[in-house]
């Protein structure tokens, strides 16, 4: 279970299972028969989830909020998962009241360039 997939999270969480119970507590943890358990036991019940999330989702202004999401996946026969367009809508006096996320105008991205360099 902790060593499937393409990307290289399961790397680091399977390091602190490790570490916090014992390698040898790996396959009693994460038994191989409940690898992706959610898309087995959950799908067939019409009960959906959306992962892989960007943009937008890190703001400060959506922490610790009740958002209303949508998600409009693509059309396509056949398929088990699909790309999709993802939003959240939040009440606008909420959002009012929340932290402002900080611009980066041109001048700032140029700085951090120039810093490379």
């Amino acid at each position: 279970f902790l060593g499937k997939g393409g990307l290289d999270h399961w790397q680091r969480v399977r390091a602190q299972v490790e570490r916090k119970f014992g390698a040898d507590q790996i396959d009693t943890l994460f038994p191989p028969e409940a690898y992706q358990l959610t898309h087995n036991a959950l799908f067939p019940h019409d009960c959906v989830h959306v992962e892989n999330l960007g943009g937008a989702i890190g703001d400060p202004r959506l922490h610790n909020r009740r958002l209303t999401i949508g998600a409009f996946p693509w059309l396509f026969k056949g398929g088990e998962a699909a790309f999709c367009r993802a939003v959240a809508w939040i009440d606008e006096d909420e959002l009012d009241a929340a932290p402002k996320k900080e611009k980066k105008g041109k001048k700032d991205k140029k700085e951090k360039k120039d810093k490379k360099k």
